[in-house]
């Protein structure tokens, strides 16, 4: 993968990096996976071996970064940003501090993800 525009592991510069692989073609395939009214994810139509070969890059992104990236509507970046966190975790020399961080942040985008799931699904 050529990767030129380093400027830093923040996650405007990963999203940023990610669109520039945008796939219109894919788009579409992509979008049968999204189905119900989720009205707020978005795709950029990626192969997932690229979000996974960007996502090794940006390994040493600040945890604070990784969860703006979870927050993005593209489903591609929050894609990547779990595997970076795959990645950050299966470090040699992780300290369990940070395996805790990477748990306890992992935890909370599954509460906030079923909890929008619920809400969506409440009578009117």
């Amino acid at each position: 993968m050529k990767y030129l525009d380093f400027t830093g592991l923040t996650a405007q510069h990963f999203i940023s990096e990610l669109e520039k692989f945008k796939g219109e073609t894919h788009i579409k395939k992509a979008q049968k996976y999204f189905k119900g009214e989720d009205s707020t994810t978005e795709c950029l139509g990626l192969h997932m071996r690229t979000v996974f070969q960007l996502s090794k890059l940006f390994t040493d992104m600040p945890l604070d970064e990784v969860e703006k990236v979870l927050e993005s509507p593209y489903y591609d970046a929050r894609m990547g940003a779990i595997s970076i966190m795959d990645f950050q975790a299966k470090k040699k020399k992780v300290t369990k501090q940070k395996r805790k961080d990477l748990f306890d942040l992992f935890v909370d985008t599954i509460e906030l993800t079923i909890g929008i799931l619920l809400i969506e699904q409440l009578p009117q």
